[in-house]
């Protein structure tokens, strides 16, 4: 199975006053995402994983590029024995890790999301 090319968004655009315009090179991989076939503890849960790679042409911390390496994860739950009108609720845990060639990029993050899916 080929793992999808994802676009990683457009260029940055400083301002006016900086006169300097980044255009991040980038490659993203991520996974289609992995879905339990039987329900635990009455939730159907789906794994994602994922790695992404950004080269900045210019930056104002670093002399030449600045590189990013980041890779993520998540874990869904869709608790489809709670349903209101088709809507079921869900719970998505998030978690990342960006390692730069700039100190100031360098950054782990967790979250947790709390919403609705639609199941019709």
């Amino acid at each position: 199975m080929a793992l999808p090319l994802a676009s990683c968004g457009p260029s940055l655009v400083s301002p006016p006053d900086a006169q300097l315009t980044l255009h991040p090179v980038c490659l993203e991989l991520r996974g289609g995402g992995l879905m339990l076939a039987r329900p635990v503890m009455g939730a159907a849960l789906q794994f994602g994983v994922g790695v992404a790679v950004r080269e900045f042409e210019a930056s104002r911390h670093v002399a030449g590029t600045r590189r990013d390496l980041k890779a993520f994860a998540d874990i869904t739950a869709v608790f489809k024995e709670v349903d209101y009108y088709g809507f079921n609720p869900s719970a998505t845990f998030t978690a990342s890790s960006n390692s730069s060639n700039v100190d100031l990029f360098d950054v782990n993050r967790v979250g947790l999301s709390l919403g609705l899916r639609s199941y019709f």
